[in-house]
């Protein structure tokens, strides 16, 4: 079963990779909805 979480911030910047370095591919905007597949 996946749980799904909703952004509760005003935009979330998505890295293509796991670093704030990396090249940002997408923004997330409050109030979607997001699972999580890995953590690292």
């Amino acid at each position: 079963m996946t749980k799904y979480q909703t952004s509760t911030y005003s935009i979330i910047n998505l890295h293509k990779k796991a670093s704030i370095k990396s090249e940002i591919v997408t923004q997330m905007i409050y109030g979607e909805s997001f699972s999580i597949t890995k953590k690292n």
